[in-house]
């Protein structure tokens, strides 16, 4: 329809009935129809998938004859495409996989509506490489044997890509995880292996594992994309094989040789085999296959021991060639075998056997020389005759042997030689011997009286030990035995001396059997009595003089003393007195101190008083002295330990500096930093300050704030409000350790903050005013404006009011806007209004409302937009850039003549305004999460009036894929663990929303997709099974993120590395063990290895087990190897054989132990002699018959087998050989008939022999006495018989007379005496006269052997047959102290615990005597006569009775004494006592009762505040004088530290985060023992300053390596130290770290201290100070470069090589962390970014507002269309247009959208990145930078030439906008006041 504005309803419809009939007219007068150039017929076109929305593709071209007619075209038929004007436009993302062509028909229509539809434009899409490989499945995993053949297949991989052609090609390549000679190749998509084999052994550090990544890289086609690639993993396992044969190497010792008496079980050698596989295939067993005749020899299976399994014979065998044999566990088995030659040697093995081992004659002195005693019989099986010598008891040389005859050889005198002889004569074979005893024995008379000599003075030591000799004191007889003397005793001693001396009663040697004490008698007269054998005595004396001896060491009691003193002690103050006595009366004791007097702090006096010497003072650190004093009395001394404790006092307050005032913003975050507040304590800890509080906050503040209460460090704890409060002052008190406090004040201060801005609701108003509007009329009623500050009034102010058209009219908190002045809309059509509303705040905060007022003409038509000036485009947020989003169209039905120009009311960085066509294109990138819809005002301008039309934009969301947190993950999952434990949590994000930002997460693929679930909404995966870790050990997934519809994936890697939980107990293969051992094995014998195995991994000590045994046997375990030996002597006739349970426990956390049990049987070997019972003695008639049994011989042998096999002989005594025995039984019979006149008695002696490889032989004496035949039987006058002999006397001791009587006469009644048999003792060595029947000793008696003999002795007479009578005759040996007590072992050992409470038992000392009565009864004493004795008496004392060893003196200190070493002394109480000793070790036992130490006390170190160039900045060090776990120290921070790190073990402290550079961090460390109950040190200082690298250190480049210069290190810093000490005296050099350039060039960064101030703990607090970089290079280097100067150079200085010294150049440290990533960079970097934002923002608000003041003076006049620039002009007479203006506001509207139209020139070089406010100038000076992929999104004008240039925000790069024909854009900067689109 069209309008009039002015006229009434009459006119309307004139103009309707004109409209309509023109356009019948025109519809009766159509012309001709347009015709097809382009497309003409049809037609086919290609374009590329990835082209991007809004490209065009195609020109349409039509024609039509009609002149003057416009053809326009439009799309007809078809999708994907849009028409503009005459070209084709793509509107749609292209997929080849979806659709592969599309077929478009289009519409042309001339200006006479006439249509015509095109040819079919078929266009077809080209495929692009936009889809990457997939592997499926993206896992593989083979287990493949080493030495797997060439071409054997591990992998059959499956690629697949969505693409075409070669676009889908997949190309496979290994990437990684090979190795360097590759193992693995690819053919086709197969992963074979390759000709190089694989080696099982040399894997074990990867696990036996390849993990190969496999690519598969695509092909794309020319212009079809770049190449992508696909991932797939392969792991594959190597397991081993037997491809190593064990090697047999020799033996150990190589050449083996033994004896043939070598004892059953003897190792003779060790195989040295090896075999170089792992596992199974490596364990080695041994065996003997060949050569082992009669199976001499045994082998251990697991150690290749060879030992004896049988006795050997030299005589038999002489030598074995055996073949040992090597045997791996692989499957086949290998083995080697080797020939091992063992040589027997030969052992003399069979003794001489003599027919009697004694012989017993009596010769007559008067003998004469040459006669022959005897003639000897010994004989030797061996062979080799016998050799006799005389071996002992020949002194006199009186005896010869010739032969074997015994012949004298001087002439004999009983008086003054001697009266008998003991011969000693060996019977040898040259090897072995058999010895005898000849008694020899002669006659004498008594015609002496004994005589002593004139009494010696013995000077005796009081400290003489008990059982020395004092003298032999003896008187002379010159009659011999018996008439000799006979015995020596005391008679009487002077001074009640008796008890003290003892006198050998034969020697006379007079001995000390009781302590001599001095100071109890000085001297002692002995009276000693001789007797001769004939009872003459005669008496000496013996003088004692007794001397003094200082045997008495000084005694402290106590030993140790603990003292605490007060530092505040005054000098002299007494700290302890020592009690130290010595039993000398004339010793005097002194004192000095041994050790712990450190500076001389201490004094003793001569009474033993230790004083103060000089002050103490805990707090300089030294806090505890353990002094050691020695207490001599100048020969011997004690010592004693004083242990005083320094007693802190709390004498210092803590104080603060002075009270600090501080201000918040009210705004300030919770955590806020107030301030550190700290007050100083001159006290050391325990009453340094430990805590600070604030104790009251005014204005209710105290929960505003928190301090941390060991730095005092005061943060924001609420957030403050200056409305509610002003300031608060807070009260802080720090806290001594001994509870004193200090106060200060901190106040804080809250800066008000203008937080709330003004809101305007709406921002921005579009009004529309009749230009005929009253003034003072309301245009906008209420602005709607409000502020939220409490208080605060809002002012209004016309910030952009051309010609003051409009007013803001306030009406209490409403702000309307009013027309001001009269409006005329043919001299002004648009204002564009800005109010601002500020609040007067500080800084003040404003809101602008822009308002746009359009000013409506009253009476001239106006250009109409279509659609009624609302335009609706619904657009995806992936539209390309550069396309056309909509065409805007306005018509002036008035002004036909007018051209319309179009612009944005405002101005839009996104979207680009055709000014000619009303064409709207897409410039910058959309983004629904950003915003979902744009509403763009677009006016349209004729020559006088402008419309507006509204442009909604609605953003369509488009799925975006998601992208995962981190590409792969490899968390740890406990093996065993309960179905449903969470192993991770996957996140992926997508910035979209809705349903396309929905993400569901599953499992694709990989081996863990069996064991593991994913919650498909939260990425929670967890375990679906339980997991072993020996069946599994990692595990490999693909976790796919997909999003909504159509969806998108994302994919990780999930891989999972399952840890060993201790879940397999040891087991041992095999489980039980048969083993055999010889029963002599000695002690340590290896008997056999047991072996365990345990399936878990070595993590946490799984798989690391201990053995142990449960069983009480003689047998131990190797903890380690399994090895058992034995640690007893065996004997297999008390136990036979032993099952031993053996435990193998491992080392987890939870330990689990296997057992197996090894039986151990003992082998027999021949070590017991037959025992023979009873006694052989018969008499039987002579006319007995043969064959008649006399005796069966009864002996048994407790050996086995033929060791215990016995055969019988008659070795001797066999007359005629009348008597037989059988050989096996013993029976003995006769063998022929008896003839008692030819043999009136036989003495047989009988052999019983074992079968034994070494023969063991008894015997035993067969009495067969024949009885003549007669009628009268002797009688004995007074049977039985009973007589005493002392021990030990002389042969030939007459013992008593035995007498009978026979009632016959004649030959019969000759009776005679005979000792028949032996009822008890043995055969006794005693000899009856047959004549007298006088009973003498044949041989020297000893009571420990035989104590009485019962003897059955026999009267005979002489008459036919012979008739007899028996009687028993009992001898009483009598006892003479004749034996030392002895000891069981020289040695013994016991422990005892430190500390342990006086009577506490040590262990039982145990002394046997042999004797009898007094003569056994032991006395147990310690030997004091040694410093060790006496020194283990002060602390230990024995029992005299019983040898009870207990703890004398409390307390006994281990670190003092560590064991004590005594001889024990057991002395019996015979007259003459005799003594026996052995040697006890009391080792002593750790307790923990020593705090540990730190030396030093104090640390002071420094750091740099970032990097780790070096990790360890000091190492804490403190001991304990226990030992064991008792000194094992762990070291701790006192509360949790942030900022540093301690290592428990070692006392490394390392940084653990960024520090604060300039910061002194101070911190108080610990240690404690590892005791049972912990001892804990006191608190050491450490103190560690930041620096910062750059400003204080520097670099030594050393042209020396890193070992030799850690060599030289000390040297090289001390004459570093000499060169700055010229300047600052204590200054001080320290080494920071080492960087290894190379192996000949080291850097040593370096800084410089100018002095050790704070190397005090007073100074602990002090400043540090350093010299600056700078200043330290300057004393070393010539130059700033680092040329060395004078100071580093010469002689002393060229082992260093020193090449350079520059300034630290942070590239050779190690990484750190960036500057702008510190917390301090990241703050700094906001602030800038918010202010370059605030910047930019006003100057764009100032260069809008420029322009269209500038628009103001434009020229009215100008005529035409305006030229698409802007244009700079230095004329103040050339005038613009006004902006508002018609020509004015057109020009100025054309300017901008020409401006924003404009294309750069491309610049030979791209832009050169500079800093923000660098010069933007500066990339034209540069020609070597290039910077590619920039997108440009903002504009801005230099401020100094008008230049307008773009800006990207992403990458701080600039460049300047020109003209199409390639000029600088600039603006007139001060005088234009127009716009442009930024």
């Amino acid at each position: 329809m069209l309008w009039s504005y002015s006229g009434g309803i009459k006119r309307q419809k004139i103009n309707l009935i004109s409209f309509l009939l023109l356009g019948f007219i025109i519809q009766t007068c159509k012309g001709a129809s347009p015709v097809w150039a382009t497309p003409s017929t049809t037609t086919s076109i290609p374009i590329s998938e990835n082209e991007a929305v809004g490209t065009s593709v195609y020109q349409l071209t039509a024609t039509d004859a009609d002149t003057g007619d416009v053809v326009t075209y439009s799309l007809l038929t078809g999708s994907g495409f849009t028409v503009t004007g005459d070209v084709v436009y793509t509107n749609t993302a292209f997929d080849f996989e979806t659709t592969q062509s599309y077929a478009l028909q289009f519409s042309a229509t001339d200006t006479t509506r006439n249509t015509v539809t095109s040819p079919t434009l078929t266009v077809t899409i080209t495929d692009y490489n936009d889809n990457t490989p997939t592997f499926s499945p993206a896992i593989y995993s083979k287990i493949i044997p080493e030495n797997s053949a060439s071409g054997t297949s591990i992998a059959a991989l499956t690629c697949t890509d969505a693409d075409n052609g070669t676009n889908a090609d997949c190309n496979l390549s290994i990437q990684s995880g090979d190795d360097t000679a590759a193992k693995f190749t690819i053919s086709g998509t197969t992963i074979e292996t390759t000709g190089t084999p694989t080696d099982y052994e040399s894997l074990s550090a990867q696990n036996y594992i390849y993990s190969l990544v496999v690519i598969a890289t695509d092909n794309p086609a020319a212009s079809a994309g770049t190449a992508l690639t696909g991932t797939a993993y392969v792991y594959v396992t190597i397991t081993g094989t037997n491809d190593n044969t064990p090697s047999i190497s020799g033996t150990t010792p190589s050449s083996i040789s033994v004896a043939e008496n070598s004892a059953v079980g003897t190792t003779v050698a060790a195989i040295q085999a090896s075999d170089a596989d792992d596992g199974d295939d490596g364990i080695l067993t041994y065996s003997i296959i060949g050569g082992n005749s009669g199976a001499m020899f045994g082998v251990g299976t697991t150690t290749g021991e060879i030992y004896l399994t049988q006795a050997l014979d030299y005589e038999t065998t002489t030598s074995y060639s055996l073949t040992v044999q090597a045997t791996d566990g692989g499957t086949p088995t290998d083995s080697a075998t080797a020939v091992v030659t063992v040589t027997v040697t030969d052992v003399n093995d069979n003794t001489p056997v003599c027919p009697s081992l004694t012989y017993t004659y009596s010769v007559l002195e008067t003998t004469t020389s040459g006669t022959t005693v005897a003639t000897l019989a010994c004989s030797d099986a061996d062979g080799p005759s016998v050799i006799y010598s005389i071996t002992s008891g020949n002194s006199e040389s009186c005896f010869t042997i010739s032969t074997a005859d015994l012949n004298t050889a001087c002439t004999l005198d009983y008086d003054t030689g001697s009266q008998s002889y003991t011969l000693g004569i060996d019977a040898s074979d040259g090897t072995t011997s058999s010895s005898i005893t000849v008694y020899i024995s002669l006659t004498a008379e008594n015609d002496n009286t004994p005589s002593f000599a004139a009494g010696p003075t013995i000077p005796l030591a009081e400290s003489t030990s008990i059982g020395t000799v004092v003298t032999t004191y003896t008187a002379t007889d010159d009659d011999a035995s018996p008439h000799d003397i006979v015995s020596y005793a005391i008679t009487a001693v002077t001074n009640s001396g008796s008890s003290l001396f003892a006198i050998d009663t034969t020697s006379g040697s007079i001995t000390l059997v009781q302590l001599l004490d001095y100071e109890t008698a000085t001297s002692y007269d002995i009276e000693v009595t001789a007797t001769d054998g004939g009872s003459s005595t005669a008496t000496g004396t013996v003088t004692v003089s007794v001397t003094d001896v200082n045997e008495n060491s000084p005694v402290c009691s106590p030993s140790s003393y603990t003292a605490t003193q007060s530092e505040t002690s005054s000098i002299g103050a007494t700290v302890a007195t020592l009690v130290c006595t010595d039993a000398d009366t004339a010793d005097t004791v002194s004192y000095a101190f041994i050790s712990g007097n450190t500076g001389n702090d201490f004094s003793v006096s001569a009474a033993g008083v230790i004083t103060l010497s000089n002050a103490l003072d805990y707090d300089a650190g030294t806090q505890t002295y353990t002094l050691l004093l020695t207490a001599s009395d100048g020969t011997n001394s004690a010592t004693a330990t004083v242990a005083v404790t320094v007693g802190a006092e709390n004498e210092a307050t803590p104080t603060f500096a002075s009270p600090i005032t501080t201000t918040l913003q009210e705004d300030d975050g919770i955590g806020t930093s107030v301030t550190t507040y700290t007050a100083s304590d001159n006290d050391a800890s325990p009453h340094n300050i430990v805590s600070y509080a604030i104790s009251a906050a005014t204005n209710g503040g105290t929960s505003y704030f928190s301090i941390d209460q060991t730095s005092g460090y005061i943060q924001l704890a609420q957030s403050l409000d200056y409305e509610s409060t002003t300031d608060y002052v807070l009260t802080v008190v720090a806290t001594d350790g001994g509870g004193l406090t200090g106060t200060g004040t901190v106040t804080v201060s809250v800066v008000d903050v203008n937080d709330n801005t003004p809101i305007c609701s709406p921002t921005s108003h579009v009004e529309t005013v009749l230009e005929s509007a009253a003034v003072s009329s309301t245009v906008i009623s209420d602005l709607s404006c409000s502020d939220g500050d409490a208080g605060t009034t809002l002012t209004y102010t016309m910030t952009q009011n051309p010609g003051n058209k409009f007013a803001v009219s306030v009406s209490g908190s409403t702000a309307s806007l009013i027309v001001n002045a009269v409006l005329d809309y043919e001299t002004t059509t648009f204002y564009n209004l800005q109010v601002t509303a500020k609040d007067g705040g500080s800084p003040e905060l404003s809101a602008t409302v822009t308002i746009d007022v359009n000013v409506a003409d009253v009476d001239e038509g106006a250009p109409v937009f279509t659609n009624s000036g609302t335009y609706a485009v619904t657009l995806s947020e992936d539209t390309s850039v550069g396309s056309t989003i909509v065409t805007v169209t306005a018509t002036d039905s008035v002004d036909t003549g007018d051209s319309i120009s179009y612009a944005f009311v405002a101005t839009n960085s996104m979207f680009q305004l055709d000014t000619t066509a009303g064409t709207i294109l897409l410039v910058t990138s959309m983004d629904y999460e950003t915003a979902t819809n744009h509403q763009l005002l677009v006016t349209a301008y004729d020559d006088t009036n402008y419309v507006t039309a509204t442009v909604t934009i609605t953003v369509n969301d488009v799925n975006e894929v998601a992208v995962f947190g981190s590409t792969t993950y490899t968390p740890t999952f406990a093996e065993d663990q309960a179905v449903g434990n969470t192993l991770v949590q996957v996140a992926a994000t997508d910035g979209d929303s809705g349903t396309f930002g929905t993400i569901t997460y599953s499992i694709s693929s990989g081996d863990g997709a069996s064991y593991f679930t994913i919650d498909s909404s939260t990425g929670i995966i967890t375990s679906t099974a339980v997991i072993d870790y020996e069946v599994n050990t990692i595990f490999s997934m693909i976790v796919q993120a997909v999003d909504g519809v159509p969806a998108l994936t994302a994919q990780c890697l999930v891989q999972v590395s399952i840890t060993d939980v201790n879940d397999n107990a040891p087991t041992f293969n095999p489980t039980t063990y048969t083993v055999t051992l010889s029963e002599d094995a000695a002690v340590s014998t290896s008997v056999t290895t047991v072996s365990a195995t345990d399936a878990d991994s070595v993590s946490n000590n799984n798989n690391v087990f201990e053995y142990s045994t449960t069983s009480s046997v003689p047998f131990t375990v190797d903890t380690t190897t399994g090895e058992i030996i034995t640690n007893a002597v065996l004997d297999r006739e008390t136990t036979a054989s032993y099952d031993m349970v053996i435990l193998a426990t491992d080392k987890g956390t939870i330990p689990l132990t296997g057992t197996s049990t090894v039986t151990i049987s003992l082998i027999d070997v021949n070590d017991n002699d037959p025992s023979i019972s009873g006694t052989y003695d018969t008499t039987i008639d002579e006319d007995i018959a043969v064959n008649t049994v006399v005796f069966t011989i009864t002996a048994t042998d407790p050996d086995d087998g033929q060791n215990s096999q016995l055969s019988y002989s008659i070795n001797s005594g066999n007359t005629n050989t009348d008597f037989k025995i059988e050989v096996g039984t013993g029976i003995i019979q006769t063998a022929n008939a008896l003839d008692r006149e030819i043999t009136a008695s036989y003495t047989l002696e009988v052999y019983v022999v074992d079968n034994g490889a070494t023969p063991r032989t008894a015997s035993v004496t067969c009495t067969v006495t024949i009885a003549d035949l007669n009628d009268n039987t002797p009688a004995w006058t007074a049977a039985p018989y009973m007589f005493a002999v002392d021990e030990n006397v002389a042969t030939g001791t007459n013992v008593g007379t035995i007498a009978a009587t026979d009632a016959d006469t004649g030959v019969n009644s000759a009776i005679s005496y005979n000792i028949i048999g032996y009822w008890s003792g043995g055969s006794i060595p005693v000899t009856i006269d047959t004549s007298t029947g006088v009973v003498t000793t044949s041989a020297s008696l000893d009571r420990e052997n035989v104590d009485m003999y019962v003897i059955w002795c026999r009267v005979q007479d002489s008459g036919t047959p012979v008739l007899s009578s028996d009687t028993n005759v009992t001898i009483t040996v009598n006892d003479l102290n004749d034996n030392d007590p002895t000891f069981a072992s020289t040695t013994y050992t016991a422990t005892v615990t430190e500390n342990a409470s006086v009577g506490t038992s040590i262990t039982t000392m145990a002394a046997t005597d042999a004797d009898t009565g007094v003569n056994a009864v032991i006395v147990y004493s310690f030997d004091t006569s040694t410093t060790a004795g006496a020194r283990a008496d002060f602390y230990l004392t024995i029992d005299s009775s019983s040898g009870l060893v207990e703890v004398k003196t409390f307390p006994i200190d281990r670190e003092t004494d560590a064991s004590f070493t005594v001889v024990v002394l057991a002395i019996d109480t015979g007259t003459t006592p005799r003594t026996g000793s052995t040697t006890l070790t009391v080792t002593v036992d750790d307790e923990n009762d020593n705090d540990p130490i730190f030396s030093p006390t104090y640390y002071n170190s420094e750091v740099p505040y970032t990097g780790s160039c070096n990790p360890t900045i000091l190492t804490l060090t403190a001991t304990d004088a226990d030992e064991g776990a008792n000194a094992q120290l762990y070291y701790y921070f006192t509360t949790a530290n942030n900022d540093f790190t301690m290592d428990s073990s070692t006392g490394e402290i390392t940084r653990t985060s960024t520090l604060s550079s300039g910061k002194r961090y101070i911190s108080y460390g610990y240690a404690h023992d590892g005791g049972a109950t912990q001892r804990t040190s006191t608190s050491t200082t450490i103190r560690i300053d930041a620096y910062t690298p750059s400003l204080v250190v520097i670099s030594f480049y050393l042209g020396i390596n890193k070992t030799y210069y850690e060599t030289v290190e000390s040297a090289f810093i001390s004459q570093l130290d000499s060169v700055y000490q010229v300047t600052y005296s204590t200054a001080s050099v320290k080494r920071w770290c080492i960087v290894e350039s190379s192996s000949s060039l080291i850097i040593v960064h370096m800084y410089v201290l100018q002095d050790t101030t704070t190397d005090s703990i007073s100074n602990v607090n002090s400043d540090k100070l350093f010299l600056s970089a700078a200043a330290a290079q300057g004393f070393v280097a010539s130059d700033t470069a680092g040329t060395p100067s004078a100071s580093v150079t010469g002689a002393s200085w060229d082992p260093y090589v020193i090449q350079q010294i520059p300034l630290y150049d942070t590239g050779t440290s190690d990484s750190s962390t960036p500057w702008i990533e510190t917390a301090t960079g990241i703050a700094v970097t906001t602030i800038c970014v918010l202010v370059g934002v605030v910047c930019i923002t006003m100057a764009t608000i100032l260069i809008v507002k420029y322009c269209r003041e500038r628009s103001k003076t434009a020229d009215t006049t100008t005529s035409g269309k305006p030229r698409a620039e802007i244009v700079e002009s230095t004329d103040p007479s050339n005038k613009e247009p006004p902006p508002y203006s018609r020509q004015g506001r057109r020009a100025g509207l054309q300017a901008v959208a020409a401006a924003s139209a404009f294309k750069s020139k491309p610049p030979t070089n791209t832009a050169f990145v500079v800093e923000p406010g660098g010069d933007i100038n500066a990339w034209q000076k540069k020609s070597d930078f290039v910077v590619t992929n920039r997108e440009f999104d903002g504009r801005a004008v230099d401020q100094a030439t008008g230049q307008v240039y773009e800006y990207s925000t992403k990458t701080n790069e600039r460049q300047w906008i020109k003209t199409p024909e390639g000029d600088p854009f600039k603006v007139n900067i001060g005088t234009n006041s127009g716009s442009f689109d930024a």
